[in-house]
């Protein structure tokens, strides 16, 4: 690292021979509220307090500031037995938790989501809880395995200014020998473009109990 040149020829003189250069200075506490702004850089030469600009400013440079975050809806819809032609029946809700009684038969689970932000960045479903080995991806929708900052889910990365939105269903399947117990799915959804000075993050939950005997029949 050289210190800054004083001429057209730049200096390679090393960093530490720099006197009253102040490097833990080139980073400003900044905070300010949303909106959009123009940065220049300015060199001078003085005493602090008593500084005159010399030479010229730099091409300014834009920067958007959002610190809004994003705004998540993600929902348990239904189940079915894998094997059934139907549709998904709703959940019985009970201590808080939607139940399924099976006949340890495979059975599958739709979830429902949808994401709104000013500058959505990424989404991630991920499944959580006991036996998530026992969990496979039957019908992913708008989402992918592989997704980049979604290690073990499906993930969506926003595609360009315009892209602040999205919503859909998967589906995922839980195998008639995967142990009783309760199985979740997380949301975590986040807002901001990148090289921008904030970003949000918004994270949802739904769970799901899985029991052995048969509550219904389905066709």
């Amino acid at each position: 690292m050289n210190k800054p040149s004083t001429g057209d020829t730049p200096s390679t003189a090393p960093f530490e021979s720099v006197s009253a250069y102040y490097p833990q200075n080139l980073l400003v506490n900044w905070n300010p509220p949303d909106g959009v702004y123009q940065l220049t850089v300015e060199t001078g030469a003085g005493t602090p307090g008593n500084v005159t600009q010399t030479g010229i400013s730099s091409p300014p440079i834009q920067v958007v500031v959002d610190s809004s975050g994003p705004t998540v809806h993600f929902t348990a819809t239904g189940w079915k037995y894998a094997a059934s032609t139907g549709g998904f029946s709703p959940f019985s809700a009970v201590d808080g938790c939607l139940v399924i009684e099976r006949d340890g038969a495979d059975i599958e689970i739709e979830l429902s989501y949808g994401v709104t932000a000013s500058h959505l960045y990424s989404v991630c479903l991920v499944p959580d809880g006991c036996g998530v080995g026992d969990v496979t991806v039957t019908d992913s929708g708008a989402l992918a395995a592989g997704a980049a900052g979604c290690g073990g889910g499906l993930g969506y990365l926003y595609d360009g200014p315009t892209d602040n939105s999205l919503s859909g269903t998967v589906t995922y399947t839980i195998a008639g020998d995967a142990p009783d117990g309760c199985y979740s799915w997380t949301l975590p959804t986040w807002a901001a473009l990148p090289g921008t000075t904030t970003r949000r993050r918004s994270t949802a939950t739904r769970s799901s109990r899985s029991r052995s005997s048969p509550s219904r029949n389905q066709q």
